[in-house]
């Protein structure tokens, strides 16, 4: 799989938990400079509709990570992609717990986009896990990331705290990283479990970083925009970390 080249702020994509149509306008216009690009999860694509969101709401389709999140029956999975990559959208993600059957066929029929593999979900603790999957979230994750790579994927989306964990597999070399679940200090975790700050996820190893409310519903005295370039920043800082 062709490795990427990742600047400080392409890093960074902006999750948009937004259903109001000029609050989505708005954010994409103010930060479309600022940010790598836009995740776009259930809600928007429920409301909106992924093509008007590229055609009408004015957001690049190689911007979009579409969070989709796929987990269906093989032949279900990869029509999705199918479907999905031909509108030249840049990421989209599968879940590893539907099988690497369902991750090939979605890898079969990417196109140009690349493909990601969930792990487990950062708002599932240990116990949640365990009571799902049959172990902790390190256990699963481990294990879903050797399916992953054996299914071709482009990458794992996985919590900051088990970055370093996957970076210390040889194997796995090749995996690019998208964390959720990643909070600066002075943001509240909300319903995240499994977090650590935006320096010391890109510091384990993170390669891409998805934040939501930290940016947009901010601090007291800080704008969105100034949240955003706060995370790039915490993310330079990671970089000189992890290369010192």
């Amino acid at each position: 799989m062709e490795s990427v080249r990742w600047t400080p702020q392409s890093r960074l994509f902006l999750a948009m938990d937004v259903n109001d149509e000029e609050s989505f306008k708005e954010i994409v216009e103010s930060m479309k400079f600022i940010v790598g690009g836009f995740k776009i999860g259930l809600e928007a694509i429920s409301v909106f509709g992924i093509q008007r969101i590229i055609e009408d709401f004015g957001v690049p389709a190689k911007m979009i990570f579409y969070d989709g999140k796929f987990n269906d029956i093989p032949n279900t999975v990869g029509k999705a992609v199918s479907a999905v990559s031909k509108l030249g959208v840049g990421i989209i993600n599968v879940h590893a717990s539907a099988g690497k059957k369902a991750m090939k066929a979605a890898v079969e029929n990417k196109g140009d986009s690349r493909i990601f593999a969930v792990s487990v979900l950062t708002s599932l603790d240990d116990r949640d896990a365990k009571h799902i999957f049959g172990g902790s979230a390190e256990e699963v994750v481990r294990r879903l990331a050797y399916d992953a790579w054996e299914s071709g994927v482009d990458g794992l989306i996985c919590s900051p705290q088990e970055v370093k964990l996957i970076r210390e597999l040889e194997d796995l070399d090749a995996l690019e990283l998208i964390t959720p679940g990643v909070r600066p200090k002075w943001a509240a975790a909300n319903d995240q479990e499994r977090v650590t700050t935006p320096e010391e996820a890109i510091y384990f190893g993170s390669d891409l970083l998805v934040v939501g409310r930290p940016i947009l519903q901010p601090a007291d005295g800080m704008t969105p925009t100034e949240a955003a370039i706060s995370i790039i920043e915490e993310i330079k800082s990671g970089l000189k970390l992890r290369n010192w």
